[in-house]
């Protein structure tokens, strides 16, 4: 069996028969058609949508226009009854004889005397006449303690409430209005005024003597004010509420109770909106209207569904004309596709006989391909026999495609290697998607580096009938990229060191925060390259303290802040150093980034949280740890287990996972040795220090 025997499955695939084609015209043309009958039914609705929108709109603005109209309309009516009624009351309390005799009981609160008390019955006469003409419930003139110096003919005893509004008016020397309160007679409210002397003081300003309370009868004057009109239309209604002590309560002068509790913000709510008219479950438009220095709000609503009305009626026909439109446009587009499915069957005939010769021809080009091609090509089915293997596949294994074809890697590979390459088959088919290994093999006094794709192989139904294996060597890639790393590792080991004899506080601070971070990135289940990426950051991170002068670097006393400005510098410098020198993004960003906090308190660019990368969360907490546990000229060490509480305190700044991972590590065997050693290393240094001190 040759090699292009062997790729059954692929010419199985090519050699479907001619009746299992479809003419790409018709096909073209029927998803042309759906397509812009899906284009046109999107666009007509759309228009649908925003007609009916607009129209919603425009109904909601009338609305809001009429209702606002019709409230402000209600509540000036009802600012005129109260203004009338206050202006006969007026009139009463400007009366000269009302004014003088005001002004003598004032004077002899004590007792009146008996000229003034012979005046008594002319004016009780004449406040019985008043409210009897003014249509009144009871009118009282009082005196500034609240006490009534003068009631209308059956008028009833002053209340508490209204004697506490009658004092209210002699301290403010304002007129007033009381809540509405259910009477004799329906719905009253008081009319509390000032009645003032009839001279006026040297200094222009007119003098209290008493007070008028008069009791006007509100329910007709409510219920007009409530009642429809004939322009009132279905669905609308005005309302009246009355803040009271208790609550709010809705003031109903046409039905007993007169009042009825509601939700006092809903019922003092004057802005024009769509809401649940307060003390029952319908949806309302209304507007508010409050009036000043009262407890009342005057309130006109209509219902939702009312106003509405006309949008459905107005969505039904525009929805009936958008259907119309619609079959309108699949009648002219089946047209134009019989059409085209008419002249694209004529078309079938020469098509297929194209076709057949283009099968051919790309039969002869795939075979020139596969034998030319340097990579290593396969094909296995479901069970992983190899199904094909291209010359290159064959010669890698010294072996002809015939022996290789039936076989299973098991056959071919020793057992560990054929696996490996079982695995990724296993993997390509479950996930339905590209798989990618790399490979380390023993060849002869050295090895090779295979780069290994696998992806599934599937029939016209979309069901895996094998796996195609496509192999690369890439040993001198890899060989290239070993070569650079370690020249790498050499520039590292360089800067280091530089860092280190320019600063003694950096002696082995770049080695621990190495080992610190590549720990903490292993506990966090970094992978081993990104634990090297992050191995080669933490080496270079001090490398931008080589622009900082030693005066500043080695201070013994703290920085003021344009000395910390200088000093910060050094991170935007270490960074385009190391850009300079052609680093790996991923570690120009750690060392750029190590400064930065979660808060964005850091520096240099105050970057925050997902903008910062892992990597400089790992170097920036690690950084500042050995930093704390290790002396410096302005400052004591402190504890590994301090330093650990500060960061645990401060979870905005420093990444609690970094934090809580940094703690796990320090708790390990390998964290436990480190520390041991660090600590050794510091009292051989201190040991040191002293022993040169005494000499």
């Amino acid at each position: 069996m040759n090699s292009n025997e062997s790729i059954s499955p692929l010419r199985v695939m090519l050699d479907a028969p001619a009746g299992s084609l479809r003419p790409v015209g018709a096909r073209r043309s029927m998803a042309l058609a759906i397509t812009c009958f899906l284009l046109i039914t999107v666009f007509a609705f759309a228009v649908l949508w925003y007609a009916v929108n607009s129209r919603k709109n425009m109904i909601v603005a009338t609305t809001k226009q009429h209702t606002e109209l019709v409230v402000g309309a209600r509540a000036e009516v009802l600012k005129t009854w109260l203004e009338a009624q206050e202006g006969l009351a007026r009139r009463f309390a400007n009366a000269p004889t009302v004014q003088l005799f005001a002004t003598e009981a004032d004077l002899h609160r004590d007792g009146l005397p008996d000229a003034l008390a012979r005046q008594l019955p002319y004016m009780q006469a004449s406040i019985t006449a008043f409210a009897r003409d003014s249509g009144l419930a009871a009118a009282y003139l009082a005196d500034p303690s609240g006490r009534a110096l003068l009631a209308s003919a059956d008028a009833p005893r002053l209340s508490d409430e209204q004697r506490l509004a009658a004092i209210a008016v002699a301290a403010r020397r304002k007129t007033s209005f009381s809540r509405f309160r259910e009477g004799q007679s329906g719905l009253e409210l008081d009319l509390v005024m000032p009645v003032n002397e009839p001279q006026i003081a040297n200094d222009g300003a007119e003098r209290f003597a008493a007070t008028l309370i008069v009791t006007l009868p509100a329910s007709q004057a409510l219920g007009r004010l409530l009642s429809p009109t004939a322009q009132t239309r279905a669905g609308e209604r005005t309302r009246l509420f009355q803040r009271m002590p208790e609550g709010a309560v809705e003031v109903r002068p046409w039905s007993k109770p007169h009042f009825r509790a509601t939700d006092e913000d809903a019922a003092f709510a004057t802005r024009f909106a769509a809401r649940r008219g307060p003390g029952h479950d319908v949806a309302v438009f209304a507007a508010g209207y409050h009036l000043a220095d009262t407890d009342w709000v005057v309130s006109h609503e209509y219902e939702v569904r009312k106003a509405l009305a006309p949008l459905a009626e107005f969505r039904n026909f525009a929805g009936s004309l958008t259907v119309l439109a619609l079959l309108a446009a699949a009648a002219a587009i089946a047209g134009f596709w019989y059409k085209q499915r008419s002249d694209s069957n004529r078309a079938l005939a020469e098509q297929f006989r194209r076709l057949a010769g283009r099968i051919q021809d790309q039969r002869r080009l795939l075979d020139a391909i596969n034998s030319a091609i340097s990579e290593h090509i396969g094909v296995k089915d479901i069970d992983g026999r190899y199904l094909y293997v291209n010359p290159a596949f064959a010669k890698a294994l010294d072996r002809n495609a015939a022996d290789i074809i039936g076989r299973t890697d098991s056959d071919i590979f020793d057992a560990e290697f054929a696996r490996r390459l079982n695995q990724a088959d296993r993997n390509a088919l479950a996930t339905n998607g590209m798989v990618e290994q790399h490979h380390k093999l023993a060849d002869g006094d050295g090895f090779i580096y295979l780069h290994i794709s696998k992806t599934p192989l599937r029939d016209s139904a979309d069901k895996a009938i094998g796996v195609v294996t496509v192999a690369r060597d890439v040993t001198a890639t890899m060989e290239r990229q070993q070569i650079k790393e370690k020249a790498m590792y050499q520039t590292i080991a360089v800067l280091a060191h530089a860092m280190e004899q320019n600063d003694h506080y950096l002696a082995g601070h770049s080695g621990r925060v190495t080992h610190l971070a590549s720990g903490v990135a292993r506990m966090l289940g970094f992978t081993p390259e990104a634990v090297s990426m992050l191995q080669f950051a933490a080496s270079l991170s001090q490398i931008g303290k080589l622009s900082v002068p030693p005066s500043l670097r080695l201070s013994e006393s703290r920085l003021s802040p344009s000395q910390l400005i200088q000093l910060r510098a050094h991170v935007s410098g270490a960074a385009q150093t190391l850009q300079k020198m052609n680093f790996d993004r991923n570690i120009v960003d750690a060392v750029g980034q190590m400064n930065e906090r979660l808060d964005g308190s850091g520096y240099p660019a105050g970057m925050k949280r997902e903008r910062i990368c892992m990597a400089a969360r790992i170097l920036g907490t690690v950084d500042v740890f050995v930093a704390r546990i290790s002396p410096r000229s302005y400052r004591e060490t402190i504890s590994a287990e301090e330093a650990l509480r500060i960061f645990e305190m401060h979870p905005e700044k420093y990444d609690p996972d970094v934090v809580s991972a940094l703690r796990n590590f320090l708790d390990s065997p390998e964290g436990i040795a480190l520390s041991t050693e660090w600590r050794r290393e510091a009292a051989l240094k201190a040991s040191s220090a002293v022993s040169h001190t005494a000499h």
